[in-house]
């Protein structure tokens, strides 16, 4: 073929001239652009009330599974261990209570706790709290013979007290013997008893009272708590208020006497 413009002879297949640079085929008519149909967006005034609730409801939907996933991913509490040193401080307690109950029930046994009276240099006034007899010792105990032993003087009153004044210089404890075969006989049935008397400020290196069982199976001291012993048979007893070497027994007051438990 030739050129439209400048005639020269060409390729059928070329679109330009070689030579002018003309184009040798007519262009292909444009293809008709369909028009686009755009949507506007709502403005907020035209959003609808089903936008809204659609909205609400995915956003509650996203929150719920946001609050299961933190609950299923979280750990358990732990319970703390129960403290060692409450369950020893139960323990501790429990045992004290049993303690108790036990001294509770032995003393109940023996007819119940008398308690020592009170008082430093003067008679001692026992109260007795449980059912007990007196058995020997106050106006009973007046028929011994008031005596003078190592500078000491011993005086039994009308009342069965011992009043003591001096001291005693000698060497070897001073014994004023209350009871015994050869003075006041004293004879006790077999049973539970309690021995008091002595003031305060008793023991081993000042006064005491002293009670022994003419078979030696009872060999006590009384120092001011009193005592409880026990004969297996009946049989007499030997009781007496012993003052140290060296001591002032000025002013000391006894009030002997013996109780058996269980009797009214």
């Amino acid at each position: 073929m030739k050129c439209k413009n400048c005639g020269k002879e060409l390729s059928d297949d070329v679109s330009f001239c070689i030579y002018c640079g003309t184009p040798q085929h007519d262009e292909a008519a444009p293809t008709e652009r369909q028009p686009q149909t755009t949507v506007d967006a709502p403005t907020p005034d035209e959003t609808t009330d089903q936008d809204v609730d659609q909205h609400t409801n995915q956003q509650e939907t996203h929150e719920r599974s946001v609050a299961e996933a933190d609950s299923d991913t979280s750990p358990a509490p732990k319970t703390p261990p129960a403290p060692k040193n409450g369950r020893r401080g139960v323990r501790a307690v429990i045992g004290i209570a049993c303690f108790a109950f036990i001294i509770g029930v032995v003393a109940l046994s023996l007819g119940g706790i008398i308690p020592r009276g009170e008082g430093t240099g003067t008679a001692v006034q026992q109260e007795i709290s449980v059912k007990g007899r007196l058995v020997w010792g106050g106006k009973d105990l007046s028929t011994a013979a008031s005596k003078e032993i190592k500078g000491l003087s011993f005086k039994v009153t009308d009342t069965g007290n011992v009043q003591i004044s001096g001291k005693n210089k000698e060497e070897g404890q001073a014994s004023f013997v209350m009871a015994d075969k050869n003075a006041s006989d004293v004879t006790l049935e077999s049973g539970a008893y309690y021995i008091c008397g002595c003031p305060d400020g008793g023991g081993s290196q000042t006064f005491r009272m002293w009670i022994n069982s003419a078979d030696d199976t009872v060999k006590l001291y009384e120092t001011g708590k009193g005592a409880y012993f026990t004969l297996t048979k009946e049989q007499s007893v030997t009781i007496s208020i012993d003052v140290q070497p060296g001591v002032d027994a000025s002013g000391i007051t006894f009030a002997p006497a013996i109780y058996k438990l269980g009797d009214k």
